[in-house]
């Protein structure tokens, strides 16, 4: 059987076994070219998100005001509002403090952790590190304020 990743080139390795690949190869600042379409796609997401939930308040505004109990519709966003920036600010004061920290540890020096990494390809990717530990506590973040958010009938039981 043929192998489908063989490019014809004569290797010194054993067959099925793939390229050695080492983080000095790698060109990270192509990678911040990307960045730029990736935010483009995340705002689209939150623009469709944001019209799903017009269109779901405007209903539910017409619907109070048909029946006069407009005070309870703000009572319920208001409440919803709250519970999302607690959730957001709760879980964000305790995940970015620790991602400063860890981001402050490494260091500028890669020879002590990868040798044969060059000073200017280490710097672009603990950049791209760091910008992806910052979205991924964003991205959590917002996770868990949308399900605290989610408990707003319970808080206003409370």
């Amino acid at each position: 059987m043929r192998n489908i990743f063989d490019m014809g080139q004569p290797t010194d390795r054993p067959t099925g076994q793939p390229p050695e690949l080492s983080l000095g190869d790698i060109d990270f600042s192509k990678w911040s070219r990307n960045i730029k379409w990736i935010i483009m796609a995340i705002a689209a997401l939150v623009i469709l998100s944001g019209v799903g939930w017009a269109r779901g308040f405007y209903t539910d505004w017409l619907w109070f005001s048909e029946l006069g109990h407009e005070t309870v519709l703000f009572t319920r966003i208001s409440a919803r509002i709250w519970l999302f920036l607690a959730g957001f600010a709760v879980f964000a004061a305790l995940a970015a403090p620790n991602l400063y920290s860890a981001s402050r540890s490494l260091g500028s020096k890669p020879e002590s952790l990868i040798p044969g990494l060059s000073l200017q390809a280490y710097g672009s990717a603990r950049r791209l590190l760091i910008w992806i530990g910052y979205a991924a506590v964003g991205l959590g973040a917002l996770f868990l304020a949308g399900k605290a958010a989610g408990e707003w009938e319970k808080v206003l039981l409370f």
